[in-house]
């Protein structure tokens, strides 16, 4: 799901664009098994934190993934870890 918050006038190429990124991270969950935003951003070092959160709170909301607990992020905060709901 792409937010429109800039509020942008043609916005095809963005959801097309976030809906690509969903499927990557999605993948990433399905080869990984646990995931925080922090591991993605370290293993796909091209896509920014925030897009990231995103994604990852589209596809929790999807009901694709689920979360699992806590850990520490690459900021030294706490995030959330999350797994493929098989």
């Amino acid at each position: 799901m792409y937010y429109n918050t800039t509020k942008e006038i043609d916005t095809t190429e963005i959801r097309e664009k976030t809906t690509s990124q969903n499927k990557m991270i999605l993948d990433l969950f399905r080869k990984y098994k646990k995931l925080g935003a922090s591991d993605i951003v370290l293993i796909k070092e091209d896509i920014p934190v925030t897009s990231v959160r995103r994604s990852i709170n589209t596809l929790k909301n999807a009901g694709q993934i689920l979360e699992t607990g806590k850990q520490v992020g690459m900021y030294n905060r706490k995030e959330y870890t999350y797994k493929i709901n098989e």
